[in-house]
Order: structure tokens, then C-alpha cells, then sequence
């Protein structure tokens, strides 16, 4: 896409779950998500009308600082705790921890049961980290977010909707060690 400031890439990506479409810049990219039964030329469409927009989100987004050695330690504790005393709660196996720098997720599990967190979870509270491992966890028995899963996470959690959409409102951008 052109813009009076130059060329810009934008990512057009399809997903079934979509019902409208969606536009996000993070970390100097921009993505167009649209539902599978639109057309690519109405995202396009949808980008060239949202560029002044899209210009001014570029133009002030920074990249994610890198965690230092001892926040990616203290996370990588904390996680691991936390995992075991879910998993033993809860009754699932999963295979080993990670601990990342995403810019958009807290967390998710692999098919193998690998469970990756967001450093940052280090800075989250309590009741916040909990839903987050739980949430993860529950992935292990239900890789999806079908009604089955959303019962195993009220199981442990009965504040479950509460604590999600704190988690949602949490800018990863905004929040540093």
C-alpha cells in the first residue's frame, strides 16, 4: 500500500473463526484478519481506507524490550511452580515449559503439550497468573476453545470471564519489567 510517507506491507490473513474484519499493528507490521468468505480485494480495499490511520500507529509503535536474563529466570520459576501445582490440581501431563517474548500472547500449548508463556507473566497478579496457567493447562485435554474447554476452566477457576477479559485489556507493549 502507498502512503505519502512510502510503501507499506500489509499482511492479509483469512481465519474461520473471523466474523468481521480486523486491523492491528504490532511491532511495525501490519495485519489485515478477515473472515474466510470475504474476499482479499476488501481487506485491501479496508487497508487503503484505514492508511492515515495506519501511518500515525507506525510512526509511534516501539519494539518489545528484550527480557533480561533475570526476568526470563525469575519467569521460568515462577511458571514452572505454578505449572506443577495446576497440573497435579488439575490431573494433566504436559511435556515442558517455555518461556517467550511474544508481542500478542500470554500463552499457548503445542499438540505435543508444550506449554509456552510470556515472560511478562512474571509481572502479572496472582489471580491472573493462575487463570493463565490454568487456561494453558486445559489446552492439553481440549487443544481448542470449545465449550468442553471453557467447563474444564471453570472447574478451577469460577472467576474465569472476569479474569480474561482483565488479561485482554493488559497491552503487552505497555507493560515492562
Amino acid at each position: 500500500m502507498q502512503t505519502d510517507r512510502g510503501s507499506i506491507d500489509v499482511e492479509l490473513r483469512k481465519h474461520h473463526f473471523s466474523k468481521q474484519l480486523r486491523l492491528s499493528v504490532r511491532r511495525g507490521k501490519v495485519l489485515v484478519t478477515l473472515p474466510k468468505r470475504y474476499p482479499y480485494r476488501v481487506a485491501e480495499q479496508f487497508a487503503r481506507s484505514k492508511k492515515t490511520w495506519i501511518a500515525g500507529q507506525l510512526a509511534s509503535s516501539r519494539p518489545l524490550a528484550e527480557p533480561t536474563t533475570s526476568q526470563r529466570q525469575q519467569a521460568a520459576n515462577l511458571t514452572k511452580a505454578l505449572v506443577e501445582d495446576w497440573a497435579d490440581t488439575m490431573n494433566f501431563n504436559y511435556s515442558r515449559i517455555s518461556i517467550r517474548n511474544q508481542s500478542t500472547r500470554w500463552g499457548s500449548c503445542s499438540t505435543s503439550g508444550t506449554l509456552s508463556f510470556n515472560w511478562r507473566i512474571l509481572l502479572l497478579p496472582k489471580h491472573l497468573q493462575d487463570y493463565l496457567v490454568i487456561h494453558e493447562l486445559a489446552h492439553v485435554s481440549q487443544p481448542n476453545h470449545s465449550k468442553k474447554f471453557w467447563q474444564i476452566v471453570a472447574r478451577f477457576d469460577a472467576n474465569y470471564t472476569s479474569h480474561r477479559r482483565q488479561l485482554r485489556q493488559i497491552d503487552l507493549a505497555e507493560i515492562e519489567g
